[in-house]
């Protein structure tokens, strides 16, 4: 069995064969995908899709591009989701970290949304 640990099948570039996908994937001998939520609306589409399939789980995390969304506000939201029936199925904080290549956003922005994510 394999094991896709970095997924993003939530995306809307999927949304007309998401279903195909997720079979294509399954025959193909991946028994569990890692549905990666990089800023709010990815959260709650990952924990929806992990809730539907047995074989998804998800992770929760502000991609570095999108540092400036760290907010107290979408911080508490990704905490609470832990809490939701989709929660047994988080196996991990992330997609996060420092991206310095194509800084999207400044090394300061990057760094301190990294540090509030760790907490």
């Amino acid at each position: 069995m394999f094991i896709d640990s970095h997924s993003h099948i939530h995306a809307k570039n999927f949304d007309a064969d998401r279903e195909q996908v997720i079979e294509r994937a399954k025959v193909a001998g991946v028994g569990i995908l890692i549905e990666v939520g990089f800023n709010p609306e990815g959260w709650i589409a990952a924990s929806a899709l992990a809730e539907k399939y047995e074989n998804i789980y998800w992770t929760a995390g502000i991609h570095p591009h999108e540092a400036d969304i760290a907010t107290e506000e979408n911080l508490k939201k990704m905490r609470e989701l832990k809490k939701t029936p989709a929660g047994k199925k988080l196996v991990a904080f992330g997609e996060m970290g420092l991206d310095y290549f194509k800084n999207h956003q400044t090394k300061e922005v990057q760094q301190k949304a990294f540090r509030a994510q760790l907490v």
